[in-house]
Parts: structure tokens; C-alpha cells; sequence
């Protein structure tokens, strides 16, 4: 069995071409399928994006590279700061987060120190910080249980579309988000995956059920979910989400794609890999908390150079920390675009 992982990101070069098939067809009078990621084929492509409309704090990236650049996602988690894949930033120049009609300037980022280019490895996370505040969009809180394992789960981003039967076609850079369940995550080595979630998992995996056909099952159980979806190229940093007793929480980021029949195109059996949030949040608050003391001191060298007092904490920075806190899990205290950076073979997504 062929398996191999690919990077679900979009090369900005290939948008002159996406965009004149989408202006052809719709010239032609043809309605292109609908979804970001993969959907069932016996769906109303529209539930999809319906269903991404849901999920506000998902935005798009514009990333400019040394390359031709990429068109990824990523999702908010604090008024001025984007949880997304670090694949996305390898190598970037400067970036754009559009999220709630807006567009924001990338201020700065921070790459997982472990990532090494390694997908199954699980270290594919990079925190970006934003020029501005949002403020019309809420962030969602992180999650920091170990309670996701068999969990239905929501996936949202900024992918290719298509069906489970004829895998991803088209882009057309709109959101959709579709559901799955959290099966496990890689086996030993990265050759085979284990129906079982270990509290020190750094990654989590789901596959593409087939509502028509069981053996394309590959890890879980074979029954679809209403909405069963599957993440493409494009899809790279954008956000898995689940309730798990305390309300929406980030639980994944979209990172990889595994591909057993050998085919780079997120159809029926195909597998995602998804950084585990819950595994990092406290990397990703002391980022934050890092970044709030360093602008402190700067404020507060320049207030003793003029002369002036009594306030060293930006006020972006204190508010920022607050909407990043993560949330915990019950009763311990108390989520692009290279359409071609090229899809999963261990492609990122």
C-alpha cells in the first residue's frame, strides 16, 4: 500500500489559472463543485458553506515567498494573534490575514523551534502576529485536554473542492468547513496508524469514510459523518474544532495529507494529519507572554527617555494574552493554500 505525506498549501502561481477556469465555467453557464476540502457526493455542496460561514475566527493567508508565494489558512486565537502550519511560513517575506472582511498586515511570527520539515512529526505550528487588533471577529480558545480521541470534530479552511469520488477539481478561494471523526493518529515510525489518541500524541489523523463503499474505511469506523469532509491543498493552518464540555475549542491545526492509493487528491480513504493544540498550548501562551514583556520593556524605556510613568503594558498586549488563554479540559480545573505546495503526499495541506 502506497503511502506517503504531502503539504496542503496553494502556490500564488497557480491562481491566474484557477481563477480563469472558475470565470470559464461560470461564462459557460457551469456551477464549479463546491467545497473547500472534500465533501460526500451525496451532499448540498451549499451545507458546506453554510457550515464555514460558522466559523468566523478561520481566515485566509496571502503569504509572499521567496518562491511564488502561497495562499494558506489559519485561525484566530487572540485579537491579534493566528495559530497556523509552520510549512506555510517556510521561507516567507511578509503575509496578509483576511478574516470578518478585513484585511491585517502579518507583524511578526513564531515557528515551533522542533520543526524540522518532518510532517509526522508533529511539530508543523507557527504562531503569526498581526499588525492590528481584530475587532469584529471573536478568537476561539485553545484547548488543553487529552479528551479529543473519537470526537466529532469540525474542519474549516481555505481549500480545494471537490467530492470523495472525484477527489479535489477546482478552487475558487472560498470557506467551507465539513465534520469528522478524530481517529487516532500515526503509527510507529509514521508506516501505519494507531485507533488510539495517547496523551503525549503530538498529531491527530481522520480519514475520508465513503457512505457508499465500507472499504475505503482506513482507521476508525467506517460510517461517515452527515457532513463527512476531508481537507486539500489550500486547507495548510486552518482549524479543527470540537465541543468537548466548555464550548467550541481549537483542537487542530490542518497540516498534513496521507494518500494509500497513491492518488494526491483528498478522495474517499484518503487521511489528514492535524497538529494537536492541546499539545502546545503552552508553547503558544509563552510565545504571547513573551512577546506582551518585550513590548513592556519597549514601552517602558521609551516612557523613562520622555520622562513619563506608570503604564508598561501595551494595552493590545494585555487583551491579546486574555482572548489566548487556553481553556482546560473539565473537571482538570473545573482549527493554506498552496493548492500545490503540492497536496498530500505527505503533502501540507
Amino acid at each position: 500500500m502506497i503511502r506517503t505525506s504531502v503539504r496542503l498549501s496553494i502556490p500564488l502561481r497557480f491562481f491566474p489559472t484557477l481563477l480563469l477556469a472558475a470565470l470559464a465555467a461560470a461564462v459557460a453557464g457551469v456551477s464549479p463543485r463546491a467545497a473547500a476540502g472534500t465533501i460526500r457526493h451525496d451532499r448540498d455542496p451549499l451545507q458546506y458553506l453554510n457550515y464555514g460561514a460558522q466559523h468566523a475566527a478561520v481566515g485566509r493567508f496571502d503569504i509572499a515567498k521567496s518562491e511564488p508565494g502561497f495562499v494558506a489558512s489559519g485561525t484566530l486565537i487572540g485579537d491579534r494573534w493566528v495559530l497556523t502550519a509552520a510549512h506555510t511560513f517556510d521561507n516567507a517575506t511578509s503575509g496578509q490575514f483576511t478574516v470578518g472582511d478585513q484585511t491585517y498586515n502579518v507583524a511578526d511570527w513564531h515557528t515551533h523551534p522542533k520543526w524540522n520539515g518532518n510532517l509526522r512529526r508533529g511539530f508543523d505550528l507557527t504562531l503569526v502576529k498581526l499588525a492590528e487588533p481584530v475587532a469584529n471577529v471573536a478568537p476561539v480558545p485553545m484547548y488543553t485536554g487529552k479528551r479529543e480521541f473519537g470526537a466529532t470534530a469540525s474542519f474549516a479552511g481555505f481549500g480545494r473542492t471537490g467530492t470523495g469520488v472525484t477527489g479535489d477539481q477546482t478552487y475558487d478561494g472560498l470557506k467551507r468547513a465539513g465534520q469528522n471523526v478524530v481517529d487516532g493518529t500515526m503509527g510507529k515510525a509514521g508506516l501505519s496508524f494507531r485507533n488510539k489518541l495517547p496523551k503525549d500524541a503530538r498529531l491527530f489523523v481522520v480519514d475520508f469514510d465513503n457512505p457508499a463503499n465500507a472499504a475505503d474505511n482506513v482507521i476508525g469506523a467506517p460510517e461517515p459523518t452527515d457532513l463527512e469532509y476531508l481537507i486539500s491543498v489550500g486547507d495548510s493552518g486552518g482549524g479543527a474544532f470540537a465541543d468537548l464540555g466548555e464550548g467550541q475549542v481549537l483542537i487542530g491545526v490542518h497540516s498534513f495529507a496521507e494518500i494509500p492509493d497513491g492518488k494526491d487528491d483528498s478522495d474517499y480513504g484518503d487521511v489528514t494529519g492535524h497538529v494537536r493544540v492541546s499539545s502546545f498550548a503552552k508553547w503558544v501562551n509563552k510565545m504571547i507572554r513573551r512577546d506582551a514583556q518585550t513590548a513592556s520593556a519597549r514601552l517602558g524605556r521609551q516612557s523613562a527617555q520622555s520622562g513619563e510613568f506608570g503604564r508598561l503594558l501595551a494595552p493590545d498586549d494585555s487583551a491579546t494574552f486574555a482572548a489566548a488563554t487556553a481553556v482546560p479540559e473539565p473537571g482538570a480545573l473545573g482549527l493554506l493554500c498552496a493548492v500545490g505546495a503540492l497536496l498530500l503526499r505527505r503533502q501540507r495541506r
